[in-house]
């Protein structure tokens, strides 16, 4: 991955190592889906090429082979906020989205590219909030404690969140410094 301070963390072919990451985010083909599923195998993750296929196949993906994918802090409108929460931060979220929406959030939770496909690339597709544990390598590379969950918010919705947020911040004590 490289690092420039102006634009984020810019994500491309090269620099991403995992073969599911380039597949969902549109950098690759099928020769990486190919090899992508050898891995998930090889790992123990699914018994079999077809049930590791299937679960793959479910993670939305980007076609159209992006350039790049930034990932930033800076203050811009990004397509999609991706949030660590711990569990109580999630549920004041949640809490948010149904005094907004006067629904429940209605999430699915990916068995493999859970972050990457599922919080990243998902929310991007769908407009809609997604939520993932993480895989090992996320949690790993990507700095998500043992007590966090990962939450990927599309900025259409963010923004009318952030409004319940603020009406929740009194009792509630919302850790703002992870929004």
């Amino acid at each position: 991955m490289v690092k420039d301070t102006s634009t984020g963390l810019r994500l491309t072919k090269d620099t991403l190592s995992c073969t599911a990451a380039k597949y969902v985010f549109g950098f690759e083909n099928t020769e990486t889906l190919n090899e992508c599923l050898e891995n998930l195998v090889a790992a123990k993750r699914f018994k079999d090429r077809e049930v590791a296929k299937k679960a793959l196949m479910d993670v939305p993906r980007i076609t159209g082979a992006p350039s790049s994918v930034t990932l930033s802090v800076n203050d811009f409108s990004p397509d999609v906020f991706i949030l660590y929460l711990k569990p109580v931060q999630f549920m004041q979220v949640v809490q948010a989205y149904q005094e907004r929406y006067i629904h429940p959030i209605d999430l699915t939770v990916p068995s493999v590219v859970p972050v990457c496909g599922g919080c990243a690339v998902a929310p991007y597709l769908t407009q809609r909030i997604t939520v993932s544990f993480g895989c090992d390598d996320s949690r790993e590379h990507g700095g998500i404690n043992g007590n966090q969950l990962v939450m990927g918010i599309p900025y259409c919705i963010a923004g009318l969140l952030a409004k319940s947020l603020e009406i929740l911040k009194g009792d509630r004590r919302i850790d703002h410094s992870v929004y």
